[in-house]
């Protein structure tokens, strides 16, 4: 355990969240043993003294807890209460799993005393440990290439991690996050943690929104997600996992919408998770379920949407008719970076007329087109660009995680960049 430094005077609310260290150029005493006689002295008439003896108890760890415990809910010293509450929250910020559990158990303890002021402080001391727990969180899990998004918006701005060090007008930090919390985590290609860094998503109960989006995750991982209590929404595309693994989510109660992309698994998988008490929709790109499965269980669960298709990705959003002069075929508002359509060449404004050799009357008619066709699949379209007509084979991509809406109004809906921008003057569709 790192020795931590105690400061010279009483710890104020902001000084719970800082653990402590001795001067560098003076190596620290082996701790007294005599933990009665150390927790005696946190009431001695000598500062000194009283200093001297709670440093030793903070070194002495594990064996001084519950001792200090007891001597805080006895004590009528408020001098005992206060420096023994220190010393406990101390310890309760160490990298010591086992130490940090029963210090913080028993800052609970106190904590249970209702309508006393040592209760009152011990409470203070455990929202401090909290939001110390929780930075910390933060701070390891970003470092290792996660994203943590707040899916709330103020004043038309996502609130995100990023703008902590933006330059904004005079603006309260803690009071953002306190009001638009970080409850967005995605693990992408950019993840170079390993599982055990995700245990310290306990820190973080309230993310609802999950996107594992990475070939190297698997099994593992989906169990540390699976035990997020308020998870509500969650993505998994081309992460390694099975039938099996998919029982995890046996006990996710809160999911509403579970998209599952380009993962080999079969119907077997989702028959405890159309159970869930709250699922609401489930999407399905490039599995094995089949269609016969979708229809029988939209019968037994009415309130239930299942979307079940081959997965292939075109990449193009429409701009729709004003209605007054009816256009034959789609009217390409643009197309999605990288996606399938740039690749082969389509532009924004082009007029697309014909998908692979079939008439486009409308986006709906390509809707339907695309939906049958498999990631990979080479398909020749007829478009019109100006005054010519221009025939170009598209290889059909794959749905990425980015284009997955994660909006409660409509969870699991497909959207092209759902990240809020300026509402265009008509409305958009896209594919």
């Amino acid at each position: 355990m790192k020795t931590p430094r105690l400061a010279a005077t009483r710890w104020v609310l902001v000084a719970w969240l800082c653990p402590y260290g001795m001067a560098a150029a003076d190596p620290p005493e082996p701790p007294r043993t005599d933990i009665p006689g150390l927790i005696a002295q946190l009431s001695d008439h000598e500062f000194a003294v009283r200093t001297a003896a709670t440093e030793d108890l903070i070194r002495a760890g594990r064996d001084a807890v519950q001792p200090v415990a007891d001597a805080v809910l006895r004590a009528r010293d408020v001098e005992v209460q206060i420096r023994g509450l220190d010393i406990l929250g101390t310890l309760a910020m160490t990298d010591d799993a086992s130490l940090e559990a029963a210090a913080y158990q028993a800052i609970e303890e106190i904590r249970g005393v209702d309508g006393t002021p040592v209760s009152r402080r011990a409470q203070r001391i455990q929202s401090a440990i909290k939001e110390s727990r929780r930075r910390r969180a933060v701070d390891r899990l970003e470092r290792l290439g996660a994203r943590l998004e707040g899916s709330n918006i103020a004043n038309g701005l996502i609130i995100n991690n990023q703008f902590r060090n933006a330059v904004v007008p005079p603006v309260n930090w803690n009071d953002i996050q306190s009001q638009f919390p970080l409850d967005r985590l995605i693990l992408d290609e950019s993840w170079k943690g390993t599982t055990g860094d995700l245990t310290c998503l306990k820190e973080l109960p309230e993310i609802t929104t999950v996107v594992l989006d990475h070939p190297g995750l698997d099994r593992d991982v989906l169990s540390h997600i699976a035990g997020l209590p308020r998870l509500a929404r969650l993505l998994l595309r081309e992460i390694r996992i099975t039938n099996e693994d998919l029982q995890l989510l046996d006990s996710a109660s809160e999911l509403e919408s579970l998209a599952i992309w380009y993962i080999p698994v079969s119907e077997d998988a989702l028959q405890n998770v159309q159970k869930l008490p709250r699922i609401k929709t489930i999407s399905l790109l490039g599995t094995r379920v089949s269609d016969h499965w979708v229809q029988d269980a939209a019968q037994k669960y009415p309130g239930l949407r299942i979307e079940n298709r081959p997965g292939a990705f075109l990449g193009v959003m429409q701009l729709p008719s004003s209605g007054e002069t009816p256009i034959k075929g789609v009217v390409l508002l643009n197309v999605t970076v990288g996606g399938a359509a740039e690749q082969a060449g389509l532009e924004a404004g082009d007029i697309l007329v014909r998908f692979d050799g079939q008439e486009v009357s409308d986006f709906n008619s390509l809707k339907s087109l695309i939906s049958g066709k498999r990631p990979g699949e080479a398909v020749s379209v007829r478009l019109r660009r100006g005054s010519e007509e221009i025939t170009r084979e598209v290889v059909l991509g794959k749905w990425r995680s980015s284009e997955w809406s994660t909006t409660i109004q409509d969870p699991g809906a497909l959207q092209i960049n759902p990240v809020p921008v300026p509402a265009p003057a008509v409305p958009r569709q896209d594919r």
